[in-house]
């Protein structure tokens, strides 16, 4: 039997024995899971998360799959590095180390655009700090690449998807699994804050942020349920339905006969006995 776990990273799978669960079946992970555990496949989205993971050295030989991920030659670098110096003046290039390295990703905010927002806020008459914090919320993300990584790119069809449902989708393709564990997928907050173990740390929004609305990842997940009948899913919440606000039963998955809810504390005998719970 082909068995996946999808982990979110959402705190309801702080906790789980992720080494344990690596043994008994393929693992597909999204952003910063990385920084404390390697599964079997880590998917990013963002263009600083993917920086972040690059820069580490973790993509070179743990595979990955990234969004707008287009390599560059060295010469193009030159070449936009002498006409796009705005950037560098207002600090918002972010770059790793070069290595002697012949390629480069560009992602980010463009910089004809920052400079256009800028001159704006300068005619407005903006205050400095404003415009300053303005600008800052933008970055250009220049990330030096080797010629042989370990890098796949998210088909152009999942674009607008969020990280989590392009896990799921990229295990259930790679992998034609007969049974998919989504854990850590939270969709919801018991606090109406961010709900993420890795929420106040680079490349994630603070403590005290909102929580995150959940309505496209419900729609994105759908699609993977009714794309894929014959697999079994199974959402792992920490308690019953209706505990919490993470704990719910998602009234657009109703019909999906393919999906299962269970228990965290539930979840070995769920893999030992299966769809007969």
């Amino acid at each position: 039997m082909g068995r996946v776990f999808v982990l979110g990273n959402g705190e309801s799978r702080l906790g789980m024995d992720l080494f344990g669960l690596k043994l008994q079946g393929k693992m597909y992970g999204c952003n910063a899971l990385y920084r404390n555990f390697t599964p079997d496949v880590l998917i990013c989205v963002d263009g600083g998360m993917q920086h972040e993971v690059y820069s580490s050295g973790y993509a070179i030989d743990n595979k990955c799959y990234f969004r707008t991920w287009n390599k560059l030659p060295e010469e193009a670098f030159y070449m936009m590095d002498e006409y796009f110096t705005f950037t560098q003046r207002i600090g918002c290039d972010i770059q790793n180390d070069k290595f002697g390295r012949k390629q480069f990703v560009l992602n980010g905010t463009d910089p004809n655009q920052l400079q256009r927002l800028y001159e704006y806020h300068t005619k407005i008459g903006s205050d400095k700090t404003t415009v300053d914090e303005l600008l800052l919320k933008h970055h250009r993300w220049i990330t030096w690449t080797e010629e042989n990584d370990e890098v796949h790119i998210i088909p152009e069809n999942y674009s607008g998807w969020s990280a989590g449902p392009i896990a799921v989708r990229m295990a259930l393709e790679d992998e034609n699994p007969d049974e998919v564990y989504l854990i850590g997928f939270d969709l919801g907050s018991p606090n109406e804050l961010i709900n993420n173990v890795y929420k106040g740390t680079d490349n994630y929004l603070s403590n005290d942020a909102a929580v995150t609305p959940s309505d496209n990842w419900i729609t994105q997940h759908l699609n993977n349920f009714t794309d894929y009948p014959d697999t079994k899913f199974y959402k792992v919440n920490t308690a019953p339905l209706g505990t919490d606000a993470t704990c719910q039963f998602v009234k657009e998955w109703e019909h999906c006969e393919n999906l299962q809810y269970i228990e965290k504390n539930s979840l070995q005998l769920s893999l030992d006995f299966g769809w007969m719970m």
